[in-house]
């Protein structure tokens, strides 16, 4: 009798334990859709997004999908995967805000579930839900998400490889399936961004195999190679399909300049990790010592598997002298799974409140608190000097705010008194706040601020399709795209740039810097039309012409 019930029990554990995976498989949903899309059209957009776009805009209409073009010269920076994502989405949603964000946006998704499996394949369900919510209200990805760039597209794809790889290792009776995963993983990184989308994630699997010792390794080098030469057949035939022009100045060029130019200090990464990977990155140094001490860092782990996946992309984006903030969201996976599995460690019966892991974590969250509470007394004021005129955020969040508050004040009893579950909620809760508050308030805010379509229609009323000079500024690649000419602008930089364009029997038009008008304007004999004055964001314009033969 007892066999029987047990018998009975059991499906229905099963059904609950489904049940329960789909309601928490929908709630990620839920959320990873608010923070990749909610207000993803409120802003126009912005510097190399909308080169991006432009780019992108015209493969949606010629359909030249192999002759990238911007301003109508041959666009040699980029391989025209992402451009040809944006295209089709750009047919699919219009030439929109959205139909240039989409594809970034839906990869930044993808992200947020590569987490989430990720966690339950290496740990337990617990350990893959908080990893999941770490991701999904970290800055680095509710910032880049909603971007049409292709970072995350690319750091999802190189992650996507790495995890197959060591799964690759973990499920033995399907490890041809995961190499294969892995390798078209990486044939995809390669079309997006070039060799980095190999290079990286293959050094990544050298130095697990390394550090693991795995001394069948040497057997599957033919299984290696054959994978290499499929990625190389795939990638090579792309890549070949392209101008003769285009792959002489992305590999010779672009790619060596990333190498060799000076940039960034070698160590920027590692202190860049905690304002771009706010608020998690704040408790690094508990979940450090956590897992130091717990001794699940040693090869043949899990938890070692992870590291070295992390390890290995901090160090090598660190070699080359180019370094840009946006890359750390390659790093945002296996970070936010040693985060969560540090917090697992920790948690009750194991973790007790004198424990020096634990102590460092509330200590954190203290440090989180007191920067909470700075950023609502003196964060407008610094961004009014930063970005002039941008709009009160505070005004329409004050009941966010209110709620920031009171949330701040709980975590900091919690801080002093309670266990480290209590803490992790408090921390919880004040991430999903703040994302909530990034999305809802300050993109829209940020569609106030930036007011370059406004600018962009006046502009196009007045010139039509008269000959335009433009100062080269941050902003003048957006100015660019809404102005969406049909024939190219001249840039002038300098006054000897805008005295050869004006030397012109036509009637012309130049949109200067206010430095560069008034150095126009103090020129002898040669007179100016002052048309209208603009500001956009913090550069601001003069529009003038000329209609007499020079």
């Amino acid at each position: 009798m007892p066999e029987l019930l047990n018998g009975a029990r059991k499906p229905v554990r099963q059904i609950h334990s489904a049940n329960r995976e789909w309601v928490t498989i929908s709630v990620i949903l839920i959320w990873a859709l608010c923070v990749c899309y909610y207000n993803i059209s409120v802003s126009p957009v912005e510097t190399d997004e909308a080169l991006y776009a432009a780019v992108g805009r015209q493969i949606a209409r010629t359909s030249q999908w192999f002759r990238l073009e911007y301003e109508r010269a041959p666009f040699l920076y980029k391989p025209p995967l992402h451009f040809w994502l944006m295209a089709i989405s750009m047919r699919l949603w219009g030439e929109t805000e959205l139909g240039v964000r989409f594809p970034s946006a839906t990869f930044g998704l993808a992200t947020i579930f590569l987490v989430y499996f990720a966690g339950k394949a290496f740990f337990q369900r617990r350990v893959a839900v908080t990893a999941t919510l770490s991701t999904a209200t970290t800055y680095n990805i509710f910032w880049l998400a909603p971007q049409g760039k292709m970072d995350v597209e690319l750091g999802f794809w190189m992650n996507l490889a790495v995890l197959s790889f060591l799964l690759a290792y973990r499920e033995e009776e399907r490890r041809s399936g995961f190499l294969v995963l892995s390798f078209f993983s990486m044939t995809m990184a390669t079309m997006l961004k070039g060799p980095v989308g190999t290079l990286l994630p293959g050094f990544a699997a050298f130095v697990y195999l390394v550090s693991t010792r795995r001394s069948g390794a040497v057997k599957e080098i033919p299984a290696f190679g054959f994978g290499l030469l499929a990625l190389l057949g795939i990638a090579g035939a792309y890549y070949l399909a392209l101008t003769p022009e285009f792959n002489r100045y992305f590999f010779v060029v672009e790619n060596l300049m990333r190498i060799t130019e000076e940039s960034r200090p070698l160590l920027f990464y590692f202190y860049m990790i905690f304002p771009d990977l706010f608020p998690w990155s704040l408790f690094v140094p508990g979940a450090a010592v956590a897992l130091w001490r717990s001794g699940l860092l040693r090869p043949g782990t899990h938890e070692f598997s992870v590291l070295v996946w992390f390890l290995s992309f901090l160090l090598f984006l660190s070699i080359p002298s180019y370094k840009e903030e946006d890359f750390l969201v390659y790093l945002l996976p296996p970070f936010a799974l040693l985060m969560a599995r540090s917090w697992a460690q920790l948690w009750p019966p194991w973790g007790t409140s004198t424990t020096l892991p634990v102590s460092l974590l509330k200590g954190s969250l203290i440090l989180l608190i007191l920067g909470m509470f700075a950023a609502l007394l003196i964060g407008p004021k610094i961004l009014q000097l930063r970005f002039p005129g941008f709009p009160d955020l505070i005004g329409p969040a004050h009941s966010i705010v209110a709620g920031l508050v009171l949330v701040c004040l709980v975590a900091l009893y919690i801080a002093l008194q309670r266990q480290i579950r209590d803490v992790f909620y408090a921390v919880a809760v004040i991430a999903l706040t703040l994302t909530l508050a990034f999305v809802h308030f300050f993109r829209a805010a940020q569609g106030q601020y930036n007011a370059v379509k406004n600018i962009a229609r006046d502009i196009r009323s007045t010139v039509g399709d008269s000959p335009l000079a433009l100062s080269p500024t941050q902003g003048s690649t957006e100015l660019l795209y809404y102005l969406d000419r049909t024939e190219p602008v001249w840039y002038v930089a300098k006054i000897d740039g805008v005295e050869k364009f004006w030397r012109s029997e036509k009637k012309v038009f130049a949109l200067l810097t206010t430095d560069l008008y008034d150095e126009l304007k103090s020129l002898p004999g040669f007179p100016t039309h002052k048309v209208a004055e603009f500001a956009h964001r913090k550069w601001h314009y003069v529009l003038i012409h000329t209609t007499e033969p020079r």
